[in-house]
């Protein structure tokens, strides 16, 4: 698996919610991937419809929510729960809850709300992908099929 940076933003907090099966929770929405590969600081581009196989795989298997992790660690924080998980023009669209009763969650939550965090990242599987160079040579990996972690 790999976590990276596709152009992905926080574009709204939507404000705390008193109770998720007993947690108090933030939720955010925004992009978590951009279509555009100007969006990202990795020559990657990934390509519309790349994560459409993975979130019917984890609909299909129950999977309530993709976890959302802190700063690219093993430190969960919330999750997006997976029917708010789409694909439209723009990219990889989402709203994650985050766990205000966790330290870290708290203060990524307090920070989103700020405008101080603006950026998602997302944590893949490359499993279908190809190189192409760009007009200026510079090369790209071109993802097109992609499974959703993180």
């Amino acid at each position: 698996m790999e976590s990276r940076f596709f152009g992905g933003r926080v574009t709204k907090a939507l404000g705390e919610v008193a109770d998720r099966n007993g947690v108090p929770i933030g939720r955010c929405e925004g992009y978590f991937a951009s279509w555009k590969l100007e969006d990202g600081p990795y020559p990657d581009l990934i390509t519309p419809g790349a994560f459409a196989a993975s979130i019917a795989e984890h609909k299909a298997r129950g999977n309530r929510q993709v976890r959302v992790n802190w700063m690219h660690g093993r430190s969960p924080i919330g999750g997006a729960p997976i029917e708010t998980v789409r694909e439209d023009e723009r990219g990889l669209f989402g709203v994650t809850e985050i766990n205000l009763s966790t330290q870290r969650g708290a203060e990524a939550y307090s920070l989103a709300k700020q405008g101080v965090i603006v950026d998602y990242s997302v944590g893949i599987e490359a499993q279908s992908r190809s190189f192409e160079k760009t007009a200026d040579g510079v090369e790209i990996r071109v993802i097109s099929k992609a499974r959703l972690y993180e």
